[in-house]
């Protein structure tokens, strides 16, 4: 989130410049703690009202990065003044003005400041301090969502390609231990948890192996009583009184939340049941709802489904710990086949089309959300060569565009469900080109560089910057939002990569706040570059090239920009000249010339050095 982002890297350029190496003296404590004293209390505010996103609270988060943007222009652009300069009657000129704009600033900030005292949420609104598991609310059941893509793309829970998933948990779900036993399915949203969870339910041996079966889908806007009144209803020992759910609960309005807990615990009780929690999101839900599951050593069976990876872990031992795979290009390709063609036990794909199916079956990179989506397109749409291969070329965007962009709001979800610290972690991964590896140590510094991580308190020795980006990471990797790619000889992971569909939700939610804009996406678009902080330009070409010299010109709109991330590109002097203020310039496999201009606020350069001879 680019409010929190703001803030963060505020609060590392004024500690820098309160500090400055000699002989520098930059602008004084004096200047910067009434601007510090303010950044302090925005970001408490920001940091426990960022999940209600009422218009007010919006419009005030933008005023608070405006503010926060300029405060940064007037402190770095005056530092960066006065190294070039040294001394003199224009530092002092440059001083005055620096002192006076910075002034202005903190006389925003204290007209945002009362408008903050102003706002006052419901208490059962207020969200307050996450820990690494707990979720936050969220109108919507991600579940539900999955299964409603899956019904219109398909028509069935297709299982191709998860056989021996099906087959793995239902030897767990009977196997003739009788301790009550959780199985924790786990994975990214999208990659069918719930689809393998229902046809496993659905199972006709399994059927038969319990005695009573419940599904409920807890889903992020938890509630217990909504739950325990879903799980009593699924077990059908009430519904021949009842015609439907919501007559049951009318029928037990009277009830506490802790009768209707002890009525569940009851109804279950020496009973072998298998229960489904669908979309769990927080330890809490877990902990309130499993204690009227009994335990009676008669071989119950709890099945679970989660996006957290720490969350399953800490329900399940690793011998029922599920985790959910991509599927290989083959399967993909199979799973995509069969929706698009087929025709009762026959699956007939056209040769002239097969090879663009495979090219689109691939470039789904493995998610099945993904594959059923443009599986369902395809199969109602034109089936000829040059629809095919212009489906295969943009597969994020169709799939995207079909179902109302309901795939990313499915993703969006898992977004949404982040603590502050790490939304703008995942978002700045967005940066980077498609399908790109990411090598992590360099992931870390950028991070860093950035300023994006929160200075840990004084009073705790050995926090440095660089393990706090590393604890974040692994949250990261643990919400199935980051996948891990390669590892060391320790097992240490060594390089990660966001899916694609991932990365196109980052993207929009990045250009949405401002927060990063991608060069070659919005090259047209002049006024979608002005004013921004960060930049990635993805090419394999010069920018000598045509392509690309349009471009240039708005580059220079860029002044304040602070970071710039080239692939494959080689940079003209004209081009860094504009950017006075960059903090971090990632160059990979490009090249700059040796003489272009010292970059007086950099905190991470990565680049090749082109030097002609004469």
């Amino acid at each position: 989130m680019a409010v929190y982002a703001s803030l963060v890297s505020l609060i590392h350029v004024i500690d820098r410049h309160q500090n400055p190496p000699p002989p520098y003296a930059f602008l004084t404590i004096l200047q910067t703690q009434p601007l510090s004293d303010q950044v302090s209390f925005l970001l408490d505010f920001v940091e426990n009202y960022s999940q209600i996103r009422s218009k007010d609270i919006q419009l005030l988060e933008r005023r608070i990065v405006a503010a926060a943007y300029k405060a940064e222009d007037v402190i770095e652009g005056y530092r960066v003044f006065e190294i070039r300069e040294r001394s003199g009657e224009r530092v002092d000129e440059a001083y005055a003005k620096a002192c006076e704009d910075l002034e202005k600033v903190v006389q925003e900030m204290d007209l945002i400041t009362k408008d903050v005292l102003k706002i006052k949420p419901d208490s059962n609104e207020k969200n307050l301090k996450h820990d690494s598991i707990e979720a936050v609310g969220s109108s919507s059941s991600s579940s539900s969502s999955i299964n409603n893509v899956i019904a219109k793309a398909g028509g069935k829970n297709t299982m191709v390609g998860f056989d021996d998933d099906l087959i793995n948990l239902k030897e767990k779900l009977t196997t003739h231990q009788s301790d009550r036993l959780v199985l924790p399915i786990v994975g990214m949203g999208g990659i069918g948890k719930t689809t393998l969870a229902t046809n496993t339910y659905n199972d006709p041996f399994v059927k038969s192996y319990f005695v009573i079966r419940a599904w409920v889908t807890v889903s992020q806007d938890y509630s217990f009583r909504k739950v325990i009144l879903g799980l009593l209803y699924d077990t059908g020992l009430f519904k021949s009184s009842h015609e439907n759910l919501e007559a049951f609960t009318s029928s037990m309005h009277d009830k506490s939340d802790g009768e209707l807990g002890e009525k569940l615990h009851k109804a279950l009780f020496e009973r072998k049941y298998l229960i489904v929690l669908d979309d769990i999101w927080s330890i809490t839900a877990w902990d309130e709802i499993s204690k009227f599951l009994p335990d009676n050593g008669n071989g119950s069976r709890i099945m679970i489904t989660t996006r957290l990876s720490i969350l399953a872990l800490s329900l399940g031992s690793l011998n029922h710990y599920h985790e959910m795979k991509f599927l290989d290009d083959d399967v993909s390709w199979n799973l995509l086949s069969e929706m698009v063609f087929d025709q009762g036990e026959q699956v007939v794909c056209p040769p002239e089309l097969e090879k663009f199916g495979q090219i689109i079956a691939k470039n789904c990179r493995g998610l099945p959300l993904a594959i059923v989506v443009i599986g369902g397109l395809l199969k109602v749409s034109d089936k000829t060569r040059e629809y095919w291969s212009e489906v295969a070329e943009n597969v994020s965007f169709f799939v995207n565009e079909e179902n109302d962009e309901q795939c990313l709001r499915i993703l969006s979800l898992s977004y949404n469900e982040l603590p502050i610290q790490l939304k703008s972690l995942f978002l700045y991964m967005a940066i980077f080109p498609e399908d790109s590896e990411v090598t992590v140590s360099m992931l870390i510094k950028l991070w860093v560089a950035e300023g994006f991580l929160k200075p840990p308190p004084p009073d705790i020795i050995n926090k440095t910057l660089e393990k706090v980006a590393e604890k974040y990471f692994k949250d990261l990797i643990n919400r199935n939002l980051i996948m891990v790619q390669k590892r060391d000889i320790r097992g240490n992971i060594k390089t990660c990569k966001i899916h694609d569909l991932l990365r196109d939700f980052c993207l929009r939610e990045a250009h949405k706040e401002r927060f990063l804009c991608i060069g070659n996406m919005y090259k047209d678009v002049t006024e979608n570059i002005i004013g921004m902080r960060r930049l990635g330009i993805h090419s394999n070409t010069s920018f000598w090239d045509n392509e690309f010299s349009a471009m240039l010109e708005d580059l220079q709109s860029m002044s304040f920009a602070r970071t710039v991330v080239l692939e494959s590109s080689v940079i003209e002097p004209d081009f860094i000249f504009c950017y006075n203020l960059l903090r971090v310039l990632h160059a990979n496999d490009s090249y700059v010339y040796h003489d272009f201009m010292p970059l007086h606020n950099s905190r991470y350069l990565a680049f090749s050095v082109v030097i002609f001879s004469d």
